[in-house]
């Protein structure tokens, strides 16, 4: 089993929307989140967490699941904001 202890966690957010920013937000100054050994990587390989936010179509659902198959175990999924959460901002029949 692996650990769970690690030294620094790999975060890469997928999507586009209003929370992006807020999660960005936590490098400033004022938060500083790396120095709890959160870093912010561009690519899956890296990534241990995935953070999800915005809203999905089918298209954009397949691109979260091929980015997560590219992660390396053991991955984690976080979901942030209320449009992910709630159906997404656009509540249409074609919706997931």
């Amino acid at each position: 089993m692996p650990s769970l202890a690690r030294s620094n966690l790999n975060i890469l957010v997928a999507g586009f929307g209003c929370c992006k920013q807020e999660i960005f937000a936590t490098q400033g100054a004022l938060y500083d989140i790396q120095r709890f050994g959160v870093n912010f990587v561009s690519t899956a390989e890296d990534a241990d967490i995935l953070v999800i936010q915005g809203f999905y179509n089918k298209k954009g659902i397949t691109r979260v699941l091929n980015i997560y198959d590219r992660m390396s175990s053991p991955k984690w999924i976080i979901a942030v904001g209320s449009c992910v959460l709630n159906e997404n901002l656009f509540k249409l029949e074609s919706k997931l």
